[in-house]
């Protein structure tokens, strides 16, 4: 279990499985970059148990019929600082239905196949071993749906017998599997999906320190699993499987100001040799 401690700080943890020195480090382009303890970084944070702040509560999906996506806040790096996530959404099913609120373009291996200025509900299935949009022929190395405005992507899947439709920022990639079914991932920035990690795995009532902890799990869980999974098409799920993403529609304000709050902050330790190292920072509900 980590303790994270104030102002004159310290980062402790208990349990071997977490053995040697532990510290908050900042993020870097490709995912990691060598830190330094929080009290270096003026941290002000009162003592907090991380496990308390990680009890985590699944908040029902939203619905998209009138997208309601909070305006993504100022980053405060360059895009080119902001690690890309791939996060499957649902289960792999033979069909799903896509629609786009704003202006929209869809490609494939070749290149661009369509395009428009919104999208009414479109379903796109598995047909003929690849992927199928609307009435065109299928593609066998798979699709990529991209909007000009953030948020604008609508999915809708069938999960557990039951119909659910979502928003989403970044892009969407729809592949074909030799299972006949097709897999939706969301490419997006690493903060993006924080912001819709911490609002399903958190009660909306909690203080905004919890919040501010449940960034740092979440977000340096998500790069763990990233740098573990580089050669498969995906590096988490949208479920407990991993942790619990929502979409930009589950976005709240408190969400946002502890991403901001903590941004690109990872939890490390130090190796035998050295260097710090990701820890992969489970966290459970009832710890």
């Amino acid at each position: 279990m980590l303790r994270v401690e104030g102002r004159g700080s310290r980062v402790e943890a208990g349990g071997a499985r977490h053995a040697g020195r532990h510290a908050f480090a900042p993020l870097g382009k490709h995912g990691l970059r060598p830190g330094r303890m929080l009290s270096q970084a003026k941290a002000r944070h009162p003592p907090i148990m991380l496990c308390a702040a990680l009890a985590g509560v699944l908040v029902s999906g939203c619905s998209c019929e009138k997208p309601r996506v909070r305006p993504r806040p100022e980053a405060p790096f360059a895009a080119a600082e902001h690690p890309l996530m791939r996060v499957r959404l649902g289960e792999e099913a033979p069909s799903a239905w896509v629609a786009v609120t704003a202006p929209w373009r869809l490609t494939g291996p070749a290149g661009q196949l369509a395009a428009g200025e919104r999208l009414d509900w479109t379903e796109v299935a598995f047909r003929g071993g690849g992927a199928a949009f609307g009435s065109q022929a299928p593609v066998p190395g798979g699709l990529e749906l991209a909007a000009e405005s953030d948020g604008a992507i609508r999915v809708r899947q069938t999960i557990g017998g039951k119909e659910r439709e979502r928003c989403y920022r970044g892009v969407l990639r729809i592949l074909p599997t030799t299972a006949g079914a097709l897999r939706l991932i969301n490419i997006l920035p690493l903060e993006n999906y924080v912001a819709g990690v911490l609002s399903n795995e958190l009660p909306k009532a909690w203080h905004a320190e919890a919040y501010k902890a449940q960034a740092v799990a979440a977000r340096t869980y998500a790069l763990a699993e990233r740098n573990s999974h580089q050669r498969y098409d995906f590096d988490v799920y949208d479920s407990t499987l991993s942790q619990v993403y929502g979409g930009a529609g589950t976005e709240t304000a408190s969400a946002w100001d502890a991403v901001l709050a903590t941004w690109g902050i990872v939890a490390t330790y130090r190796t035998a040799a050295g260097k710090a190292a990701l820890l992969t920072t489970y966290f459970h509900s009832t710890c």
